[in-house]
Order: structure tokens, then C-alpha cells, then sequence
């Protein structure tokens, strides 16, 4: 992916989104961090059309905020097979909590 090849604003929000994430601690980018950031951007269009939509960007935002919180807790989960943990541990969503492999 060539960045230089994006406009200046979206240079912005991947740089932003990139922030938030190292700010939370998150080991990726996800769109969530990508969608904050363009909600929350001076002079960026995204809040324009939030306004355009009759929609308050940072009420959006916080919406945005407060679903992501859910989804980026991270949670370990350990085979009952092995109850010491001794297996590699597998991270998944706080909103997946209802997947078969977490039921029990």
C-alpha cells in the first residue's frame, strides 16, 4: 500500500486510526478505530454528512466509542481438554462471547 498515493485527509485518518489503536493498546487497526477517527476529524467530510444526515458527530462518536469498548476487550479462552492453559491462548471479542467454543 503506497500511503502517498491517498489524498492528505485520508493520510490523516490512517495516521489517526493507527494512534488510537497503539493508544488502546489494540494490536491492529480495525474499522472501528478507522470510523472514530473520521467522525472526529477537523475539516474532514465525514462530519459534514453526519450533520447533512441530521446525525451529531460526537454523539456518533461516542456511540462508535462505547460499541467498540465491547468489541475490542480482548478475552482468553482455554480448551477444556487443557485446564492449565498450557496451549496457546486464543483472543477473541467480548460480543463473541456467545460462539460455541466459549459455551459450557
Amino acid at each position: 500500500m503506497n500511503i502517498q498515493k491517498y489524498t492528505e485527509k485520508a493520510q490523516e485518518a490512517i495516521a489517526g486510526a493507527q494512534q488510537l489503536a497503539d493508544r488502546g493498546g489494540h494490536p491492529e487497526i480495525t474499522p472501528e478505530h478507522l470510523l472514530l477517527t473520521l467522525i472526529e476529524q477537523q475539516g474532514g467530510i465525514v462530519p459534514e454528512i453526519l450533520r447533512k444526515m441530521n446525525v451529531d458527530p460526537p454523539a456518533a462518536a461516542t456511540a462508535v466509542r462505547t460499541t467498540s469498548a465491547r468489541s475490542f476487550a480482548v478475552k482468553v479462552w482455554y480448551s477444556p481438554s487443557d485446564p492449565l492453559g498450557t496451549t496457546p491462548w486464543q483472543p477473541f471479542a467480548a460480543s463473541q462471547r456467545t460462539c460455541s467454543a466459549y459455551r459450557s
